[in-house]
């Protein structure tokens, strides 16, 4: 057997390995989207999904933590109850939720990417807040197509921003305690 072969082989393995550890890591993903709490001034509960994505990102790496999103995108679609709105089905990517999904994608793709090889927390919550405005921008946006821009910024970004803000310093925190 040559060299060449060897490395091919290989590489086929990382890859099945890659989309493994996604599908799982999307399974757990799905888990937390079970705990929500609903806030009186909003219909739309306050979640550790969201958070979540970031912080899984952060270890995953920019491939793994892709696709990892994207199995939870695409369990939702045929059916799952995988995210914390309940939304399954077609509606999913024509609804109100759907630009939180794009965040959740350009996040996740972005904190996997910049972490991998290292560490800090400072780094962490640096880049997880870069992340929580991505997943804000794109959900508020596409949220303002439907409710009006000004009220998509209120009750879709701007109240859960304290408790965000708290769950970046913990997971930042937390990852650090992790990777020491």
């Amino acid at each position: 057997m040559s060299v060449a072969c060897g490395i091919k082989e290989k590489s086929s393995y990382h890859w099945i390995n890659d989309i493994s550890i996604g599908f799982i890591s999307s399974i757990l993903l799905a888990m937390t989207g079970l705990v929500k709490v609903y806030l009186p001034i909003s219909q739309v509960p306050f979640t550790l999904q969201n958070s979540a994505v970031l912080f899984m990102a952060l270890f995953l790496g920019r491939k793994r933590a892709l696709y990892m999103v994207s199995f939870l995108i695409l369990q939702a679609l045929v059916g799952l109850p995988t995210l914390a709105s309940g939304i399954v089905g077609p509606a999913l990517i024509i609804g109100p939720t759907a630009g939180y999904l794009v965040g959740y994608l350009l996040s996740a793709y972005f904190i996997g990417g910049a972490m991998e090889g290292k560490n800090g927390s400072f780094r962490a919550i640096s880049y997880l807040v870069i992340g929580t405005l991505l997943q804000y921008s794109f959900g508020a946006l596409w949220l303002g197509s439907f409710i009006g821009i000004e009220k998509a910024i209120i009750y879709g970004a701007l109240i859960y921003m304290p408790l965000d803000l708290f769950k970046v310093v913990f997971f930042g925190m937390l990852y650090q305690k992790i990777k020491g």
